[in-house]
């Protein structure tokens, strides 16, 4: 009888090992088939950021390839505008030397002409036209001539007494 016993004993072992097994097969079964549901949306996940990736790169592919003819279109529409600002430059220019050269000149001119402020100068080239007004005896005023008539100004002359 001790050997049916053990039998018995056996058999319930393995009937629950049988079912612990069976049991942990289910729960694994449903583990692989949950993993695998995450797995399909992660990759449905992964091909949508890859489509969205792909068409964004292609949008900045089509912006970048059409940046060169943006900007040599730019060029183009601003060269007209240098050649004009070149232009001016180029007009301004002549006319600042032409003024130097007048500027020039005028220094040079008043440099010659500077000698007659001298206060020598001055009383040589004015004394010859100083007159003295007198009574035959004494100096009564003092003027001087005026123009190549003779016409003389004095302080008499000016109401000036």
């Amino acid at each position: 009888m001790t050997s049916k016993v053990i039998i018995i004993i056996m058999l319930v072992v393995l009937l629950a090992l049988t079912n612990t097994i069976g049991l942990y097969a289910y729960h694994l079964t449903a583990e692989i088939d949950s993993l695998s549901e995450q797995l399909t949306t992660l990759r449905d996940e992964a091909t949508a950021s890859v489509g969205t990736v792909s068409s964004m790169l292609g949008t900045y592919t089509q912006q970048i390839n059409a940046k060169p003819d943006i900007i040599d279109q730019e060029v183009q529409d601003n060269r007209g505008s240098i050649l004009v600002s070149e232009e001016v430059v180029k007009r301004n220019s002549n006319l600042l030397s032409e003024l130097e050269v007048k500027v020039v000149d005028i220094v040079e001119d008043l440099t010659e002409e500077k000698s007659w402020l001298q206060a020598g100068c001055l009383y040589e080239g004015v004394s010859q036209s100083v007159i003295e007004v007198s009574d035959g005896r004494n100096t009564i005023g003092s003027g001087f001539i005026y123009d190549d008539q003779g016409h003389v100004v004095s302080f008499n002359t000016l109401g000036l007494h």
